[in-house]
């Protein structure tokens, strides 16, 4: 685990102890391998841990992280080769397609989901409707 500044190293490690099995699951499917989803997730964290008192003071810190997180996951991503993960990712916007993910792919619940990502339940909601409209849940991924 990244260090932080010892004045928020508690709210850090529970901030990372509640979201990196998730965060893991997560990189996994995007990535399609352990040991690189591993990496960008390690990689997000450490960035987190840097910023940690900035990320403490924005407007929702979940929210800020998640979008740390898919940054850092996109650059260990490969869509050069085509596949129905990355098709969805062309086809909606990422918001959506990682609500499609994480509901429909990982199993979260819709409040599960929404906390993770740091947005409210009911635009969760939203966006997997427009998703579905938009691009029909494809085959397994992993």
């Amino acid at each position: 685990m990244a260090r932080p500044p010892s004045s928020s190293s508690l709210e850090y490690a529970a901030f990372h102890e509640l979201h990196h099995a998730s965060y893991l699951r997560y990189a996994r499917l995007r990535t399609g391998d352990q040991a690189t989803a591993a990496r960008a997730v390690d990689a997000a964290f450490a960035h987190l841990a840097s910023a940690w008192p900035d990320v403490l003071r924005s407007a929702c810190p979940a929210a800020l992280a998640w979008q740390v997180l898919g940054r850092t996951v996109v650059t260990h991503t490969d869509c050069r080769r085509p596949s129905a993960l990355c098709e969805i990712y062309h086809r909606l916007e990422d918001r959506q397609a990682d609500v499609v993910l994480l509901r429909r792919h990982l199993g979260l619940s819709g409040e599960a989901a929404a906390a993770l990502m740091g947005i409210d339940p009911s635009l969760l909601y939203a966006l997997l409707r427009v998703a579905e409209r938009a691009a029909p849940p494809p085959g397994p991924y992993a």
